[in-house]
């Protein structure tokens, strides 16, 4: 289906990728525009009335508000959102990438992701959908959120003056989407190296659940331990598919500070 809000139309409207000029006008009145660049793409949000990002479900509005004859403006055309670099000590996915090129790259890196990689069950949708497309749906997803927070990753906003770091739990949590200015736009979520600390596990877990309203059970964790063999860090996240993941607090201070075993390996497995 299409990424664009839908249309007063019975007809729907050409894709972005398809028009041949930079800016097209539907028969309702629809406004789109392809702009090249992040700096252009924030300056049309800023310079446009009643604007909106398409391209994504992650920077769309709610359809209901606002005037029928809004502008909307395509991600499509902007490179900068679909690269991978691995830049000081951290790799930063654009946000325009999609999850199984996400996937791919990383899963050699992190075993976490490899996990995540060996449950892909739907091509299309892995293929279609953006790493961070799940941030605006409403519906389970795909479970990468429990991934990327069990990694520590982070975000980057970029505005029209300047860019801002934020990590990805305090912008789901802390500071939800409503609070990224409407002259900031989400570009990339980035993820730390390995480094020089010692990651012992990560796992990635999907379960039946108990009960009827959470049919299955995510879970996704990371442990690392000091040079003595103690559990130094851990994250430990887990979803049921009806919203945001939950950090399993209980769990990571149970295990802070002792020796890794395969005995406490056992107690934090859902």
């Amino acid at each position: 289906g299409s990424k664009f809000p839908r249309s007063t139309s019975s007809r729907s409207p050409p894709r972005i990728r398809d028009l041949k000029y930079s800016n097209y006008k539907s028969s309702d009145g629809e406004l789109y525009y392809r702009p090249g660049t992040v700096l252009e793409a924030i300056r049309l949000r800023v310079l446009r009335q009643c604007s909106s990002f398409s391209g994504s479900e992650l920077f769309e509005e709610d359809p209901s508000s606002g005037p029928r004859n809004a502008v909307h403006i395509s991600l499509d055309s902007v490179e900068e959102l679909r690269e991978i670099i691995f830049d000081d000590g951290h790799w930063e996915i654009g946000t325009g990438v999609t999850l199984r090129s996400f996937a791919e790259r990383l899963r050699a890196e992190f075993s976490l992701i490899d996990d995540f990689c060996k449950r892909f069950t739907d091509t299309h949708f892995v293929n279609r959908f953006t790493v961070l497309e799940e941030f605006g749906s409403a519906g389970p997803g795909s479970g990468i959120l429990t991934v990327l927070l069990s990694l520590g990753a982070g975000t980057i906003i970029d505005g029209l003056d300047e860019r801002r770091t934020m990590s990805l739990e305090e912008l789901l949590y802390e500071e939800t989407l409503s609070g990224v200015g409407e002259q900031e736009l989400i570009t990339a979520v980035t993820v730390p190296g390995k480094g020089d600390s010692k990651t012992l596990t990560s796992y990635y877990q999907v379960m039946e659940g108990p009960y009827e309203k959470a049919p299955i059970i995510r879970a996704s964790f990371l442990v690392e331990i000091d040079s003595k063999n103690r559990v130094s860090g851990s994250r430990i996240w887990f979803d049921t598919g009806s919203g945001l993941p939950i950090r399993f607090d209980s769990a990571e201070k149970l295990i802070k500070g002792r020796s890794w075993t395969r005995e406490l390996l056992s107690l934090i497995h859902i």
